[in-house]
């Protein structure tokens, strides 16, 4: 940390932190299920909460790794010894952990990296396209597998770059360890790093204490693994077989070899995306022997060959794509001194700052904040929620127990006709209704309906240009009361 604080660029860290905190905060819910359901509920059967039954299927097939879950178990039962009961203070503690840990991770990188650079510019853009592209808080502060394994193979890199000790080559190996029991399809850019350990012609020594290092974690895990599901297993063995072997993730979507580029372009947002590619390729073939290009090629590949892919497979290369980007900048900011060039690139910058913001502010998931509404609400008073043609625990047609509060009882009706009916079947004085309308299109008789939480804030309702309210489909909660 002394690094850090002495550095010239501590103003803009300090800021990313900030900004980091911020996303933390207000990121809500998860960026793709497996952030949820892989780890707090997996968690949340370890507390007792739920039976394994209400897990999804990679619980009973064993292929998941018990090493996040075990770490939020023991973050959990920490937090419980203060008092605090709260699930989403619990979620939010996890996101701040993971993004402290993130930065100072990412500083410390810089810090070592910036001798790579020949101008101020260069430099400066660096530290500042680590922290504010404006995908890169909202990814870095994700308590999910993929950032967990990238933080720790991060951390590997740095003590390979540091002073040539013998403890340093044996942190990077319990790191790297540590990296591939987060996420299993690490281990290619682990590969890759063994092989810049061969370019670099590493003392045997050295590599021997990174592979005994290595083998320690592996030990570890696979008790943490019994700790999981009660008997001895192998879950990369089984992550393997039932997702090449089985074609069980095949089974889920192929994509052809482009994907990556395609998609990136199209939701990196135009023309950001393009700026960003441009930068990339040119830093890639700048500096194609730095360990972070050893890393992130095979990884990279890797990804293009497998059939099934998702643009989060490859958030784990984010640092690493940001610094091929800082030399790409680099390389090519003499070109930006054209007038068109220039204006473009200021509008780009422009969009950046607009797009970081919101997605600094935005929950990354819409229930899980109707959720945090009913749980700072409802928590201790008993409540019936009549949920229309969605059903307000259930989310990619599985159980969230972990936010759910034992006050609330959820009925679901298909159409309003049977929401009707079941309240006059049962002479219901006062409810909330869950729909997906921002408007309610019908009419209950003899009750009031009250809108009172909506995912878009109030003053965005009050402008339903091209009647957009009645086209869009969002959770809105109603309170019902009879008259």
């Amino acid at each position: 940390m002394q690094e850090i604080l002495a550095s010239g660029y501590k103003k803009i860290f300090f800021t990313g932190l900030f900004i980091y905190a911020i996303a933390a905060w207000f990121s809500f819910g998860y960026h793709y299920p497996d952030e949820h359901f892989q780890v707090l509920e997996f968690c949340n059967y370890k507390l007792g909460k739920i039976e394994a039954s209400q897990l999804p299927w990679e619980f009973k097939a064993q292929m998941r790794p018990g090493l996040q879950p075990a770490i939020t178990f023991i973050i959990i039962q920490g937090l419980k010894f203060f008092h605090i009961n709260n699930p989403f203070l619990y979620a939010f503690v996890l996101r701040l952990i993971i993004a402290f840990l993130g930065w100072l991770v990412i500083c410390k990188l810089i810090l070592l990296l910036l001798k790579n650079f020949t101008t101020e510019k260069g430099k400066f853009f660096f530290v500042f396209v680590s922290f504010f592209v404006w995908f890169t808080p909202y990814i870095n502060v994700r308590f999910a597998s993929e950032n967990a394994s990238a933080i720790a193979l991060l951390g590997a890199i740095y003590f390979l770059l540091k002073e040539k000790k013998t403890i340093h080559f044996f942190i990077a190996g319990l790191l790297l360890g540590f990296s591939f029991y987060f996420r299993y399809q690490i281990a290619f850019a682990i590969i890759g790093v063994g092989l810049w350990l061969l370019f670099q012609k590493e003392k045997f020594k050295n590599v021997l204490f990174i592979c005994i290092a290595f083998l320690i974690v592996a030990a570890i895990c696979t008790l943490i693994d019994y700790w999981m599901y009660e008997q001895w297993v192998c879950t990369p063995y089984n992550y393997y077989f039932f997702n090449i072997t089985k074609g069980i993730a095949a089974a889920n979507g192929v994509e052809p070899w482009y994907f990556y580029f395609q998609w990136f372009i199209l939701i990196g947002f135009i023309p950001v995306s393009i700026f960003l590619f441009l930068f990339f390729f040119t830093g890639i073939a700048t500096k194609p022997k730095n360990i972070l290009a050893f890393a992130a090629i095979p990884f990279l590949l890797a990804h293009i060959v497998l059939d099934h892919k998702e643009m989060r497979f490859i958030f784990p290369m984010i640092f690493p794509f940001t610094f091929f980007v800082a030399l790409g900048f680099e390389k090519l900011q003499p070109y930006l001194n054209n007038i068109f060039l220039k204006i473009i690139w200021h509008i780009t910058l422009f969009i950046n700052l607009g797009l970081l913001v919101f997605r600094c502010f935005v929950p990354a998931q819409e229930a899980v904040d109707c959720y945090k509404y009913l749980y700072d609400n409802y928590n201790k008073k008993p409540v019936t929620i009549i949920c229309v043609g969605v059903s307000l625990y259930k989310l990619s047609g599985l159980d969230v127990s972990f936010y759910k509060a034992d006050s609330i009882k959820e009925v679901d009706v298909s159409t309003l006709d049977e929401a009707k009916n079941h309240i006059t079947k049962n002479s219901i004085k006062s409810a909330l209704m869950l729909n997906e309308e921002i408007s309610f299109s019908g009419r209950i008789e003899n009750y009031s309906l009250k809108r009172i939480y909506c995912t878009y804030p109030d003053w965005v309702l009050k402008f339903n240009f091209n009647n957009w309210e009645q086209k869009t489909r969002v959770w809105s909660l109603w309170e019902l009361n009879k008259n």
